[in-house]
């Protein structure tokens, strides 16, 4: 009998060896924008458990981030994807690529004269991806990303905020429009293509004077808006503007510079969204 029991023993431990370590059994999309500083780094784990970043922020401060919100087991990210080579985007990078396996990196092809954008263009392991106006990424099972802007053709003739890849993340019914830093040049073609309406939107430039003007608003009516900026930064975002064009719009807004890191929950119809 103790023979058996050992036998029962170790066949189990090796079929609890053998299953998959990235299962999960959410029916959430788990959307953290993480409190960096002035920068953009957003964090995704779809219900079946893969993970997205968007944007590193300005340093490692990701890393800490990314060490709160990840599970203590997973060290590989599925799509890392860079907006725009400014630093308060591409500075944690490097960083990100030195902890985590990424298993593909993605950015828009955007000439920038910077040595750490060089750097991570030929130091990032993984395979690569752009992204443009009308492609369709799904990150696993449930979760897809349309993009909206910009334009293969066009985008050259763009500053590097208004070249940002931008789009909208969708889960069922729920959409959130993330855009980088893009400014008012890209958001009044993104108006002319007709954009949908969308729940949440992560405003753009960090909630800059340069983005977010009305029609933009009007055209895609959020419920909710997300600010991430640095607290106390340089550049006094988010600038007045912008929170005035918020309130006469009826948007409801989250800073992560007030409030930190901020966590939203959607099971695919509603979500609900908290100070992490």
């Amino acid at each position: 009998m103790p023979m058996l029991k050992r036998l029962i023993f170790i066949i189990v431990c090796l079929a609890l060896l053998a299953l998959p370590l990235r299962v999960s059994l959410s029916s959430y999309l788990e959307i953290y924008f993480l409190d960096i500083g002035q920068g953009d780094a957003i964090y995704l784990r779809t219900p079946d458990g893969v993970d997205v970043l968007i944007d590193a922020g300005p340093d490692a401060t990701v890393l800490q981030e990314l060490g709160a919100v990840m599970p203590v087991w997973d060290r590989e990210i599925d799509y890392v994807m860079l907006s725009h080579p400014d630093l308060d985007h591409l500075g944690g990078m490097l960083d990100v690529a030195d902890r985590y396996t990424v298993k593909t990196f993605i950015w828009n092809s955007s000439d920038h004269d910077s040595a750490l954008f060089k750097l991570f263009q030929t130091e990032t392991l993984g395979s690569r991806q752009t992204l443009w106006e009308g492609d369709v990424l799904y990150f696993g099972c449930c979760v897809s990303f349309a993009v909206h802007w910009p334009d293969r053709t066009t985008y050259s003739r763009y500053s590097s905020n208004n070249a940002s890849i931008s789009g909208i993340v969708r889960y069922g019914s729920f959409s959130l429009f993330t855009g980088g830093d893009i400014e008012k040049d890209a958001e009044r073609a993104l108006v002319r293509s007709d954009l949908p309406d969308i729940d949440v939107l992560k405003v753009s430039h960090h909630g800059s004077r340069t983005s977010t003007m009305p029609d933009f608003l009007a055209d895609t009516a959020p419920e909710v808006a997300i600010i991430q900026s640095g607290r106390d930064n340089r550049f006094g975002h988010p600038h007045q503007e912008v929170l005035n064009n918020l309130d006469i719009a009826g948007v409801q807004v989250f800073r992560t510079d007030l409030q930190g890191r901020i966590h939203l929950k959607s099971d695919g119809h509603g979500y609900s969204i908290s100070r992490d």
